[in-house]
C-alpha cells in the first residue's frame, strides 16, 4: 500500500530508529532524547503526504530535504556517520534539485 517513495521514507525511518535504539546508554542521555525527539518528528505522518504522485505543491523540495535533515540529525546527534544515499531525494520528480539542508548540534 501507498507509493515506492512512502516505502522509501518509512525505510529510512525504520533504519534511523534502529541505530537510536543501539545506541541507548552508549551516548550521553541528553543527546539520545533529542534524537528521538528528531525520529518522532520524522515519524509525523505529514511528510508521506508529499511522497508520491498524489499531492505535489512548489515546495516540495523543500519538504523532502527537511525530512531528511530530522533523519540525519539523528545520526548526527548520536555522533555516527550519515547513511549513504540519505542527500538524494527521496521524491523522485526532485532529481537535480535540493532544499534546505541543516545539522542539528548536540
Amino acid at each position: 500500500m501507498g507509493h515506492p517513495e512512502d516505502h522509501e521514507a518509512w525505510a529510512w525511518i525504520v533504519r534511523a530508529r534502529e541505530s537510536l535504539m543501539e545506541m541507548k546508554g552508549k551516548v550521553l542521555q541528553s543527546a539520545w532524547e533529542m534524537a528521538h525527539e528528531e525520529l518522532l518528528v520524522a515519524e509525523g505522518s505529514d511528510w508521506m503526504w508529499w511522497f508520491g504522485n498524489d499531492f505535489t505543491s512548489d515546495d516540495d523540495a523543500i519538504f523532502d530535504a527537511l525530512f531528511r535533515r530530522h533523519i540525519g540529525n539523528i545520526y548526527h546527534l548520536l555522533d555516527l556517520s550519515e547513511p549513504e544515499g540519505l542527500d538524494v531525494p527521496i521524491k523522485k520528480s526532485l532529481s537535480g534539485r535540493s532544499g534546505v539542508m541543516f545539522q542539528a548540534t548536540p
